[in-house]
């Protein structure tokens, strides 16, 4: 019996060991104190089972240089002198584990990589680390190999062999030549079948680490492993080497690297990109059923989902979407349908039946999620898209042709749509990036108005504005005006005709390039930021003056502190009134719109000639004070492409104390939404009822308080399209 007298052994410079197994059984607490019972700190000890149905006692200390007797009390046996001197500590050897049983060998080498380095903070203790190599030499044989499979920067897809009784997999740590190193594990789901059942896979953030061993740590026990530093292969590669299998360890792996760095996530993205999957749709005949996926937006809110399916015959039971190691997840409580129609092989319509879900716990960015088509019989039909939008405005314009306008209802909305659109509009909002000014002309000195006019797509009309503002002295002499390009596709052009325009007119021009497209709220805002005047013209670049004199007729009713903002009169082309101020009224299904009070009726109509105060103005014109604008946050960011960012605005100038003024003295005419009707994503109808609900969640109280009390006009105007 190894041990059977108390003694000594060297585990490092700094600690050593008091070792002894008793010849007869231990009842009771064993202590190790100092030879008057002085508590040892710190100090950790252990009881091990022995083969022999004995036990044996190791306490772990640190070192002293001088020679001492300590006092090892093991249970019922009473108290043992143990002389310590530092030339008679033993050196350690396996001796150590010498007669102990597999549960004892493996308490022991616990305490050896975990609870003794950590205590004495011996990780990276050189002497104690070769000391613990040649305790726990490396096994040898193909069963004790890690076989890197996928890498990217310092996430590492690894399978190593793993005996089924060995139960999972808690902790795991590297130990080199230099330190021992704790590893941030994970076990992968998706496991190999057959004759490579034993086998394992696991994610790992790889340290700097040299060759060495791999100590896996579970509830039954340690295992031992040959770890290498060898690069692994790129996602891309290991795809390709092993035949496009597994496609459920693929998602497992992409979903991995999504969450570990930003190195990671894009090596994921561009695996994907790389290596696509084949699409797959199931194309019913006549009496079959058959269905498609179109849409699969995976961000970090979850996934939205939308397609078609035809079941002439009722065969379908549901649909699924495959979840890691090809977990399916059912989508039957978050799935929507509505009518719809598709073309058939001969292109000629169809009724079908489209299909649309929002599912949180699907995250990416993950291109090509797939799903399932469950038939009553058991049959499952593999359902792949192809691959999804990456860009984010193109990904927000696809999440909102995910549904037709016609069946759109708040519950939608708020359960499939909100989450992915609101992350996707925060996402594009962070990428925008800082304007590009370019000056024409030397600046206006100390302006004492900034006209702001966000610019995108129609450009027709921008001639005639500048020819209506060059002709106006206020504005030629007190202004400054900014122009926001927010399609900076046509830099080129638009910097060419402001050119052009400067040189005919000789009125000083600012233009603010954005670096991509951003929408209305945020092309105002930042025009605002590089304002330098104490009031805010907020014009769209479809408005036209119809006189000189606008903006002084505006600006004069800003000097009653009470006003935070004002907006004019605005007329169609024929004349008729587009708008004389604005108000809120519920639809017949109780949303709340905006409205422009007296909209079709003619320019002299006589009540649309008083100045009073409104609910809001239109954002087409709104002239504020620059402080105001700011104290508010300016327009909020959120609303999409734009619609609702004026009367949002106007909520919160007056949420802030202030009033909303018309003044009718003041004309401009307004093409309305000559801008806006270049997005097929508006004028679709959903991005409009998407805005709608989401100005109605924000300020519905307020809404319904304020119309109780606003005064109605006698005459409400017939409605003109």
């Amino acid at each position: 019996m190894a041990f059977p007298d108390p003694c000594f052994v060297s585990l490092s410079a700094r600690v050593v060991l008091a070792v002894w197994s008793p010849a007869v059984p231990i009842e009771g607490q064993s202590t190790l104190t100092g030879s008057f019972g002085e508590v040892i700190t710190p100090l950790s000890g252990l009881r091990v089972p022995q083969t022999d149905g004995g036990t044996r006692l190791v306490f772990a200390l640190r070192r002293t240089d001088e020679d001492t007797t300590f006092m090892l009390a093991a249970g019922g046996l009473g108290s043992t002198p143990v002389a310590y001197s530092r030339e008679t500590a033993k050196p350690i050897s396996d001796t150590i584990f010498d007669g102990l049983t597999p549960a004892g060998r493996m308490s022991l080498a616990n305490a050896l990589v975990s609870a003794w380095p950590n205590l004495f903070h011996l990780q990276r203790d050189k002497g104690f680390i070769a000391t613990l190599r040649r305790l726990l030499p490396a096994p040898e044989g193909d069963a004790a190999r890690v076989v890197p499979l996928l890498g990217a920067g310092r996430a590492l897809v690894f399978e190593t062999q793993v005996p089924r009784q060995f139960g999972p997999v808690k902790s795991g740590y590297i130990v080199d030549g230099d330190a021992i190193i704790p590893l941030k594990l994970k076990s992968l789901a998706a496991t190999p079948t057959g004759d490579r059942a034993n086998t394992r896979r696991f994610f790992v953030d790889t340290p700097e680490a040299g060759e060495g061993l791999l100590v896996l740590r579970g509830t039954k026990g340690m295992l031992l492993r040959r770890w290498s530093s060898a690069a692994a292969p790129s996602a891309e590669a290991w795809w390709r080497k092993q035949g496009h299998r597994e496609p459920g360890l693929r998602e497992e792996c992409i979903a991995l690297l999504n969450a570990h760095s930003p190195a990671a996530r894009a090596a994921s993205v561009e695996f994907q990109l790389r290596c696509p999957l084949k699409p797959a749709a199931v194309n019913g005949g006549p009496m079959l059923p058959g269905a498609q996926i179109e849409l699969a937006l995976a961000g970090k809110s979850g996934m939205l989902f939308s397609g078609w399916y035809r079941d002439p015959s009722d065969f379908i039971e549901g649909f699924d979407v495959l979840g890691p190691n090809d977990t399916p997840i059912s989508l039957d409580a978050v799935t929507v349908t509505f009518p719809g129609q598709i073309a058939n092989a001969e292109g000629k319509p169809t009724a079908a039946t489209g299909l649309l879900g929002f599912v949180p716990a699907v995250t990416g960015p993950l291109l090509q999620p797939r799903f399932l088509m469950r038939l009553k019989s058991g049959v499952r039909h593999l359902l792949t898209p192809a691959v999804q939008q990456l860009d984010w405005p193109a990904a927000r314009a696809a999440a909102l042709r995910s549904v037709l306008p016609q069946a759109l209802n708040d519950h939608i909305i708020s359960t499939c749509l909100a989450p992915i659109i609101t992350e996707f509009q925060d996402a594009a909002k962070a990428t925008v990036g800082a304007a590009e000014i370019r000056q024409f002309g030397a600046p206006v000195d100390d302006p004492l108005v900034s006209i702001i006019i966000p610019l995108y797509k129609v450009l027709e009309f921008l001639p005639f504005q500048i020819a209506a503002f060059a002709s106006d002295p206020q504005i030629a002499y007190r202004c400054e005006v900014i122009f926001v390009l927010d399609s900076p596709e046509q830099a080129a052009v638009v910097e060419h005709m402001l050119t052009g325009l400067h040189l005919v007119y000789g009125m000083p021009m600012t233009l603010a390039v954005m670096p991509r497209n951003g929408g209305y709220a945020i092309a105002n805002n930042r025009g605002a930021a590089h304002a330098r005047g104490a009031a805010l013209v907020l014009l769209n670049s479809d408005v036209i003056p119809t006189e000189n004199g606008w903006v002084g007729e505006l600006i004069r009713r800003l000097n009653d502190p009470s006003i935070g903002a004002v907006g004019p009169k605005l007329l169609f082309e024929d004349d008729s009134i587009q708008h004389a101020g604005l108000y809120f009224h519920r639809d017949h299904r109780g949303r709340w719109l905006n409205h422009h009070y007296y909209k079709g009726m003619p320019r002299h109509y006589r009540p649309a000639g008083e100045e009073r105060l409104v609910p809001g103005v239109t954002g087409a014109c709104v002239v504020t004070r620059r402080d105001i604008f700011e104290k508010v946050g300016g327009f909020t960011e959120d609303y999409v492409i734009g619609d609702y960012e004026d009367s949002d605005l106007c909520l919160k100038i007056r949420a802030a104390g202030f009033e909303i003024a018309y003044v009718p003295s003041a004309e401009l005419y307004h093409l309305e939404r000559r801008s806006i009707s270049s997005s097929s994503d508006y004028m679709q109808g959903v991005a409009s009822q998407y805005n709608s609900w989401l100005h109605e969640q924000r300020w519905s109280d307020a809404m319904a308080e304020l119309m109780a009390e606003a005064v109605t006009p006698a005459a409400q105007p017939r409605r003109v399209a």
